[in-house]
């Protein structure tokens, strides 16, 4: 039996990263022949899940190893909060390194954080990176080791690397050498049958963004288009769904205030009920400028959602514009408007065919193929 050892990078399964771990696992725990053990960062609902699903768990502190950039005094102030909480990632390795002597595979899910990088080092045992973000052009994050030394790292100790889109792979290429690079689309579980909510079909009019509140996602174009929307007389409201705790999220709160959006732009804070909120609005944005892969995007078009995302990154894979979609120029105010406002011109009963194709499409990544793939890598 092969015991493998998941590393996470944090303790919320629903956060994107996790939940398609999670929706591989759910496969991976059928194979008679694997032995899943899991290390997670903190006690929360991912411990809760993993409990759920019979997985052996580890609890032990450790940290993201990127810091966030921001203004001169905010990037370095940052760069030396990040720097501290390495060392109580490496303190906490310390103590956890001696439990796993037995451990066939180090699976690593995400870049995010090094506690995986340094098991994989010491245990000399097989290492599975999968690389699930840009870190820079998504999160606006660099490594505080440096992009560069992360992922040579990564080259020198993984026997295999994983990344879950064309766009992520065309960045990684250059750190990573030989055939052990591949490219293997998440699977994502849907949790409930396609509904969609007829009574908003009408007039669409109702817009959602769920992710990260940072610039790299792009909530700043969705609001400035939002005001250009409410200026020219269109009757629209925006739900902007994430952490609202944030500093990026003061942000955006002034930038609504300025433009007098308080009656159309709505922080609805983090949501655990997103296939709910999903029904009971018409339109998912993506303006990410530079989305890794597109969790969000599949589980919108699979509830029946009209998704306009960005002509950049992974969404460009999966979106093709006015087939399953809308794409626009990514960083555009200006074109996403123009998106926006062709959607609300149109009778509702012209974007039925969106809709199918794009319930249509959504299955390709509902089908078991990751698992399948996944599983070869870590038995060969």
């Amino acid at each position: 039996m092969t015991k493998v050892l998941i590393v996470f990078h944090d303790g919320d399964k629903k956060s994107g990263a996790t939940a398609s771990m999670l929706d591989l696992l759910t496969e991976l725990i059928k194979c008679k022949d694997l032995k899943i053990i899991c290390l997670i960062p903190k006690y929360g609902s991912l411990y809760d899940e993993l409990k759920r699903l019979r997985i052996k768990t580890y609890v032990i502190k450790y940290y993201s190893g990127r810091y966030s950039l921001g203004s001169y005094k905010g990037t370095v102030w940052n760069i030396i909060k990040t720097s501290i909480k390495q060392l109580i990632t490496f303190l906490s390795f310390m103590k956890v390194k001696n439990k796993f002597m037995n451990i066939d595979v180090v699976y690593t899910n995400t870049s995010d954080n090094y506690m995986g990088l340094l098991l994989s080092i010491f245990l000399k045992k097989k290492n599975i990176f999968h690389i699930r973000e840009f870190g820079l052009e998504d999160q606006h994050q660099k490594h505080i080791i440096t992009d560069h030394l992360y992922y040579s790292l990564v080259n020198k100790y993984a026997n295999e690397v994983i990344v879950i889109s064309e766009a992520l792979k065309n960045k990684i290429i250059k750190y990573i050498t030989g055939n052990n690079l591949n490219l293997i689309y998440d699977d994502v579980h849907i949790q409930n049958k396609p509904m969609l909510n007829y009574a908003n079909s009408a007039r669409l009019r109702k817009f959602i963004i769920i992710g990260t509140l940072c610039e790299g996602k792009g909530q700043k174009i969705a609001i400035e288009a939002m005001h250009n929307l409410i200026r020219e007389g269109y009757l629209c409201h925006l739900k902007i769904i994430g952490n609202n705790r944030v500093p990026y999220a003061s942000y955006l709160n002034k930038i609504v205030a300025d433009y007098n959006l308080s009656d159309y732009v709505e922080f609805m804070g983090f949501r655990h009920d997103l296939d709910q909120i999903r029904l009971d609005n018409d339109v998912c944005l993506i303006p990410s400028l530079s989305e890794a892969f597109g969790r969000v995007t599949i589980e919108s078009m699979a509830a029946g959602m009209i998704v306009v995302a960005s002509d950049s990154g992974a969404s460009k894979e999966i979106i093709n514009d006015g087939i399953n979609g809308f794409l626009f120029s990514s960083g555009s105010v200006s074109d996403l408007t123009s998106v926006l406002k062709k959607i609300l011109d149109v009778e509702s009963n012209n974007l039925e065919c969106i809709r199918k194709r794009a319930l249509v499409d959504s299955q390709k990544y509902t089908s078991g193929h990751a698992a399948s793939s996944i599983y070869n890598l870590i038995i060969n």
